[in-house]
């Protein structure tokens, strides 16, 4: 399950502290600013900004080890473009109406007739990342992935050696990817005969 992790300083409405141990940040509706590297070495990859108008960001505000993740505000909320600037570059907004449309699932996989089966929400964890994926024993076998709708991102860091999905797939033939996906990942498919791949439009 995703974990949420927040300290808050309420009296002031600021965000003074957050560990690294979670990987979906809830900003509340009654902040308004954000401390000098308030938010620190946080794992996050993925911040619900709930309040209305983007909370002012002193100093840094932001230290995030995962350099793309997704900042989700509801529909009608301003000024929160500046805080793509404190950001990773790899960061995108996306907007929802309602809190139910990004509430994350769990993943899970299934292995039926060669065919790998993804499902979940959100970005795939890094426990699905190739050296420690738990159908690695399995790769030989695998003649075709499906990634579920509802994966925007194959990877919560990419371009290193986390991003490494699926690698060494020598029977991949066929890879269907989502309509909803934003980002697929460095190495996504490494090592494998697969001569090209349908991107979704």
């Amino acid at each position: 399950m995703v974990k949420d992790n927040l300290l808050l300083n309420k009296e002031e409405t600021t965000i003074v502290m957050s560990t690294n141990v979670c990987e979906r940040l809830i900003i509340p509706e009654y902040i308004t600013s954000i401390a000098s590297t308030g938010i620190y070495n946080n794992m996050a990859t993925a911040i619900v900004a709930k309040p209305m108008i983007a909370p002012t960001i002193l100093g840094w505000g932001f230290n995030m080890q995962k350099q793309y993740g997704i900042l989700y505000i509801k529909e009608g909320a301003v000024g929160y473009d500046s805080w793509l600037e404190k950001l990773p570059a790899g960061w995108s907004i996306i907007t929802y109406k309602d809190e139910s449309e990004i509430l994350a699932k769990d993943f899970e996989w299934t292995l039926v007739d060669s065919v790998l089966t993804i499902n979940g929400s959100g970005i795939m964890p890094d426990k699905y990342a190739m050296e420690t994926a738990p159908w690695r024993d399995q790769c030989e076998s695998i003649k075709k992935i499906v990634i579920g709708e509802g994966i925007i991102c194959t990877a919560a860091d990419f371009g290193c050696s986390w991003g490494d999905r699926f690698y060494c797939f020598s029977n991949l033939e066929e890879v269907s990817l989502p309509e909803g996906l934003l980002f697929i990942t460095g190495n996504f498919i490494y090592d494998s005969p697969l001569d090209h791949i349908d991107l979704p439009s």
